[in-house]
């Protein structure tokens, strides 16, 4: 499976995933050294945590993936970490997200939501142009509220995930792909196989408990939002007040 497929996703899918792995594939066939925070490495701890006078600002900026670059967006380990340091400084008296992101994919998300809501200290988080998804998953951790700017997208919560039955593209082929499995999922994207009966049922399963998860996080955060509001729909931040989504928006 390719990257976009592999993931479940909580990301606005307007995004351009595609472009995003493209410069993954093209940093494989260049292979070459590269340095320190360039265009190809993630974004370190020190560059997306900035302390001052008592106060932690996280910068989420981009796609939210694993591993991800600088030109990509924000990688969840990195971020994860800067959470973790945040939470942990004594010299910390509260915590500022900055979000600039259309959401990413779904590991490591609820890992990081739950240490925001955790915190134990003031969390707020001001959106420049972009909180959908995933990064709205961990937006609605801010106890201490959530701004926008005017004109931002905010919303598209859900889930969702690609998988590409290429089965008959290959059997036109004149090749036929058998998967010799313990279990019917098992095997389950295997390129070239069908998707049968058990893996869809699966697959529309594990949707659908992500799905839950997802909700159940930003509800209990705040429960004022409308369950009409969880779905794949993004708005302007007027609109996005009105569901709760947020709390202030201003140039």
């Amino acid at each position: 499976m390719t990257p976009i497929t592999s993931h479940v996703w909580a990301i606005r899918p307007s995004f351009n995933l595609r472009e995003c792995f493209a410069f993954r594939r093209a940093r494989a066939l260049l292979d070459k050294p590269h340095a320190e925070g360039d265009f190809w490495e993630p974004f370190t701890v020190a560059e997306i945590l900035k302390v001052q006078t008592g106060v932690a600002h996280i910068f989420i900026s981009g796609a939210i993936l694993p591993g991800a670059w600088r030109c990509e967006g924000t990688d969840t380990d990195i971020l994860r970490a800067a959470v973790a340091k945040a939470v942990a400084d004594p010299a910390v008296n509260s915590i500022q997200l900055h979000i600039d992101s259309p959401g990413g994919a779904v590991p490591g998300i609820p890992q990081i939501a739950a240490m925001l809501r955790d915190a134990g200290k003031p969390v707020s988080a001001h959106i420049k142009s972009d909180c959908c998804s995933a990064a709205y998953w961990l937006a609605a951790q801010a106890t201490a509220g959530i701004t926008a700017e005017r004109g931002a997208f905010i919303g598209c919560l859900g889930v969702y995930q690609v998988l590409v039955d290429e089965s008959k593209l290959y059997k036109d082929l004149g090749l036929d792909v058998r998967v010799y499995a313990s279990d019917p999922v098992k095997g389950l994207g295997v390129t070239g196989a069908p998707i049968n009966d058990e893996q869809d049922a699966f697959l529309r399963e594990h949707i659908a408990e992500l799905a839950d998860l997802f909700w159940a996080d930003i509800h209990a955060a705040r429960p004022k939002i409308p369950r009409s509001a969880f779905s794949g729909a993004w708005h302007l931040p007027e609109k996005a007040a009105e569901l709760h989504l947020i709390d202030d928006f201003y140039l």
